[in-house]
């Protein structure tokens, strides 16, 4: 990059505390916006610029990194943009599909970048994955899990919250989804899912998903099943590996450890937002792709609520997208 860029960062819950350690080493960094009292003195007794207001902290930058809840994610990204400023926005960027064409909309209209975070993207496995699918000559399936023991979620259940990032991962190694249908499990209230097992429909090939947060074990693994060749990776080693067969008279299988270049998901993906904004006007607008995420993910639910039916992707793309 050719110069660091002035970025500020809204929000230091989970997500943005993890922003907080990493934004210092890839930008020239502004400071936090955060509405916590207690959090903004700790903040500046560390010596970080910390403002109540994000509108203070947004005047001296060119971008601006929000990390606050879901709800909150329209308004602030919205006024971000009027006021001339690039965003990055964690997923989703909402969950309302009409306020996502609008900003995509807005950020087309004013040729600012409009960025939403998802994070495994950006994962060196994933990267490689991406680059190899095409050389496999018949896809069978696909299995990807999604599962942890964890607490309740505070808005939605197991579709947005594990599903999201399993569609976004999956439509970025592969083409454009076809068809979804979910079935999903309530096992400590009627109100958000705590599981889901969703299919979604690709040319050619399934994908079979799992997601759960009262799974006893941390999963996140994707398995890639095709005629004479198979992948499989592990989201959280960093781990990918290949079987194939080769011709003998034996008929012999090979078993080989893929070695995935690159580093933290989080530090390449925000970077490469840096550098985006560092060479402006190359317009990087994101909000589309995440437009269709979330699509996905109402579609799931609607699934669910119907008794598992598969739902159109492509007809209610074009109705809705």
């Amino acid at each position: 990059m050719d110069r660091k860029v002035a970025i500020g960062l809204v929000g230091t819950g989970r997500w943005g505390t993890n922003h907080l350690r990493v934004l210092p080493s890839v930008c020239a960094f502004q400071g936090v916006a955060e509405i916590n009292p207690e959090k903004r003195r700790g903040l500046q007794l560390k010596g970080i610029a910390a403002f109540e207001d994000w509108r203070a902290l947004a005047r001296s930058c060119e971008a601006l990194i929000i990390a606050t809840p879901t709800q909150t994610h329209y308004e602030i990204a919205k006024q971000a943009l009027e006021a001339g400023l690039h965003v990055f926005v964690e997923k989703p960027l909402s969950c309302d599909l009409r306020e996502i064409r609008e900003l995509v909309a807005l950020a087309t209209c004013l040729k600012r970048i409009l960025w939403v975070g998802y994070i495994y993207r950006f994962h060196p496995s994933v990267q490689e994955l991406q680059r190899r699918v095409g050389d496999i000559s018949r896809i069978g399936y696909v299995f990807m899990r999604y599962t942890s023991k964890g607490r309740p979620w505070s808005m939605g259940g197991a579709i947005w919250n594990f599903g999201i990032h399993q569609f976004d991962t999956l439509n970025c190694i592969f083409a454009k989804p076809l068809g979804i249908r979910a079935d999903v499990q309530f096992l400590s209230d009627r109100i958000r899912e705590d599981s889901a097992f969703v299919t979604i429909r690709y040319e050619g090939f399934n994908a079979y998903l799992e997601m759960s947060r009262y799974h006893p074990e941390k999963k996140r693994d994707i398995w890639i099943v095709g005629g004479g060749e198979q992948y499989h990776t592990n989201l959280l080693e960093n781990n990918l590996q290949r079987w194939y067969e080769i011709e003998s008279s034996e008929g012999s299988e090979i078993h080989e450890r893929i070695e995935c270049q690159g580093g933290e998901p989080l530090f390449q993906e925000l970077c490469e937002f840096a550098e985006c904004v560092d060479h402006w006007p190359r317009i990087e607008n994101k909000g589309a792709e995440s437009a269709l995420t979330v699509h996905m993910c109402e579609a799931a639910l609607q699934s669910a609520e119907r008794g598992g039916i598969w739902v159109d992707l492509q007809l209610q793309s074009k109705e809705n997208i």
